[in-house]
């Protein structure tokens, strides 16, 4: 990614090309009104969008016989990378997604 920056409530701020790559924001295009919300507005809307792709995931059947090709070794190795190329804005809606359900699941 390109250089961030942080705004006042420490959220990362991205000039609006480097918007687009990022998780949440893969079918938003360049001209969409979303990328002109606050950053507060962009990030409910990336989690949102994530929970949802995540959702899907886990109830595609093609997804529960397997990944393809990779070896656990390279899965691992592919989600690693991504993990630590990933912004802080990116790792604070998986992490918040993850103590969302965490929490669901404790209640049951």
């Amino acid at each position: 990614l390109a250089s961030q920056n942080q705004d006042h409530d420490g959220l990362a701020t991205l000039s609006e090309p480097d918007l687009a790559p990022l998780p949440g924001l893969e079918d938003v295009e360049s001209s969409s009104h979303i990328l002109s919300d606050s950053d507060a507005e962009i990030r409910k809307y990336r989690k949102k969008v994530i929970e949802s792709t995540i959702d899907e995931s886990f109830n595609d059947p093609c997804m529960k016989v397997g990944h393809g090709s990779m070896s656990f070794l390279e899965m691992s190795n592919y989600m690693s990378k991504k993990w630590n190329d990933a912004d802080e804005t990116t790792k604070s809606i998986f992490q918040e997604l993850s103590s969302d359900r965490k929490a669901k699941a404790q209640k049951i």
